[in-house]
């Protein structure tokens, strides 16, 4: 017996920083994210770009459920997992919306999320 609960989080925006403060401007390409989780059940990562007007792109899911011929399969025993799962991005990252989603019965915990990115610094002529 319990509560229907839909888990759902938003990055902030990307930024680079050095000693505290946003390096100003700059032009950061966003490659991938690596999320680590614990003790966890089924979730999806929806990639957005905010510029998109009429939709998004699919969601990258993440489902566990018994491995046939697996040892681990046991009658009555909840699927849940530990691990990595990366998801590629390919966008401007001022411009994407990066959202983690749960709406399984079962726990969800993510311990960090680490990016891969390409940047360029932008100079201006005085």
């Amino acid at each position: 017996m319990g509560y229907h609960y839909s888990f759902e989080y938003r990055f902030a925006e990307f930024l680079l920083r050095s000693e505290g403060r946003p390096i100003t401007p700059t032009k950061l390409k966003l490659k991938k994210v690596t999320l680590e989780y614990d003790q966890t059940g089924a979730f999806e990562v929806a990639v957005t770009p905010s510029s998109t007007i009429t939709g998004t792109r699919p969601p990258y899911s993440k489902h566990f459920g018994p491995i046939i011929g697996s040892i681990n399969n046991a009658l009555n025993k909840v699927n849940i997992e530990s691990g990595k799962f990366s998801v590629p991005v390919w966008g401007d990252a001022p411009s994407l919306r990066i959202t983690l989603k749960s709406d399984s019965v079962y726990p969800c915990s993510f311990q960090t999320a680490e990016w891969t990115a390409t940047y360029s610094k932008h100079a201006k002529a005085t």
